[in-house]
């Protein structure tokens, strides 16, 4: 049966953490928005793996609300985006890592995926697709939108 383990062991594989003491709990790390990115042109998908092609996207810019801000804002309508974090898994790793969205995210309204990242699997960009309501939803920059665990088989 899977544990999930204490999260020391989780920020051992980490770099790019924005704030450790905000983002660091008993067993998750909290993962900050670093960019979001809207899908503009289709993906393809076929049984093979051979003519896969990811959906193209383009980085969108956050704009302060007042020039004096240090932080900007990604202020989103209804669709669907994807999100990539500041933080990033560094070096090999043995364990299994799950993915989720942060609680505030379905709490605002929105859908996420998670994703379980298994050992041999490369997570190079870090990121967590997702689909904003008809309300819209804006996020800040370094705003906490998933939270990263390690899985032990033991």
């Amino acid at each position: 049966m899977p544990i999930v383990l204490q999260s020391d062991t989780l920020m051992e594989h980490l770099t790019g953490i924005v704030h450790a003491g905000t983002q660091q709990h008993t067993h998750r790390v909290d993962l900050t928005a670093a960019a979001v990115l809207k899908p503009v042109g289709a993906g393809e998908l076929d049984f093979g793996g051979g003519e896969f092609k990811p959906a193209h996207t383009e980085r969108m810019e956050p704009q302060k609300r007042d020039a004096s801000d240090d932080y900007g804002w990604w202020e989103l309508s209804e669709g669907g985006y994807r999100v990539r974090f500041n933080e990033q898994v560094e070096g090999p790793r043995e364990l299994f890592m799950l993915l989720t969205p942060h609680r505030h995210l379905s709490q605002a309204g929105v859908v996420a995926d998670s994703l379980l990242i298994a050992p041999e699997e490369d997570p190079e960009a870090l990121a967590l697709n997702f689909q904003v309501p008809a309300a819209g939803l804006n996020i800040k920059e370094n705003a906490r939108m998933a939270s990263l665990y390690m899985l032990s088989g033991q």
